[in-house]
């Protein structure tokens, strides 16, 4: 490529409103409750409830309600709701009769096992064998690590954007149409090839078509889009090109082919295939683009956390 980055404005000086992290402590009681009842013990011979096992023998005309000995969960819904109803607050050794699609159904309830519920405790937290996790401090330490993350997560598209945005018009370029002219047709290779696969003609696809994979009516409308975006991708690459200078970061053979050998896999394609519709250039012009985003989503991190350590 001829166009190049002449000055790159500093994606550290973007203004960035770093949103403060507040911990769902009700999510975590709950996340330890479910873990209690997990580990929940047995007892004999109490009232059935909700949760509780009852093993039966069942009576009927009706080959499914004509059984030995079933166990059921109450509550549940596994069995037969109205049955597991009826057995709320039963005890060892009673016995009723339910009327079900027009039969009767004896029920004697041989046996209850009670669900007992435990305070959670450090050795189920252990139990769970994820590392590090030793106490139910640690795992719950864990819970809202997970939810800071997801809410990094949620922050990160807009923040990255802003920080694209701020950059593009801040950086000097110098930059040639051909090179444009190029990304566009890159694009448009893949569009064409994916289309393909599914025995489509890019630009013979009606908006039927286009419905569900792009946002366009017509190839037309496609090629307009591509137009635009291709020179934000022009000048995304040249930057994360530019950051590569600079951190070492390398487009390698190896990783087009294993992205390749992936792309194969997804698509069931042979690899000869995956490589024309996932061409060398495709990867390369992606790689340095995602590059640039990769520099700008560490820095997001780094001032993310600083904020909510």
């Amino acid at each position: 490529m001829k166009s190049r980055v002449l000055l790159a404005a500093d994606y550290r000086g973007t203004e960035l409103e770093v949103p403060r992290f507040q911990p769902d402590y009700e999510a975590v009681e709950k996340e330890l409750e479910r873990l209690a009842r997990r580990n929940a013990g047995w007892a004999e011979g109490g009232a059935a409830s909700a949760g509780d096992i009852a093993e039966c023998r069942l009576e009927s005309s009706l080959p499914r309600f004509s059984k030995e000995r079933v166990r059921v969960v109450v509550g549940s819904g596994m069995f037969d709701r109205r049955v597991e109803d009826a057995l709320l607050g039963r005890m060892p050794g009673e016995s009723f009769a339910l009327e079900l699609d027009g039969a009767t159904v004896s029920v004697s309830v041989l046996s209850v096992k009670n669900r007992v519920a435990r305070e959670p405790d450090d050795s189920m937290a252990a139990a769970l064998g994820i590392e590090g996790v030793e106490t139910l401090d640690d795992y719950a330490g864990r819970i809202i690590q997970a939810q800071r993350s997801e809410a990094f997560d949620s922050v990160l598209r807009d923040m990255l954007f802003r920080i694209r945005d701020a950059v593009i018009s801040g950086s000097e370029f110098q930059l040639c149409k051909e090179d444009w002219a190029y990304c566009v047709k890159l694009e448009l290779d893949y569009c064409r090839a994916v289309a393909a696969l599914e025995g489509l003609k890019l630009e013979e696809m009606t908006p039927e078509q286009f419905a569900g994979r792009v946002p366009v009516k017509s190839y037309y409308e496609l090629v307009a889009m591509l137009q635009d975006s291709a020179w934000e991708k022009l000048c995304e690459g040249l930057l994360g090109r530019y950051y590569a200078a600079a951190d070492g970061f390398d487009a390698t053979e190896a990783e087009y082919e294993a992205q390749a050998a992936d792309y194969a896999k997804e698509w069931r394609l042979s690899a000869e295939a995956a490589r024309a519709v996932f061409s060398p250039e495709y990867f390369r012009m992606n790689a340095w683009s995602e590059h640039a985003y990769s520099v700008w989503k560490e820095y997001i991190a780094e001032r993310y956390y600083a904020v909510n350590d």
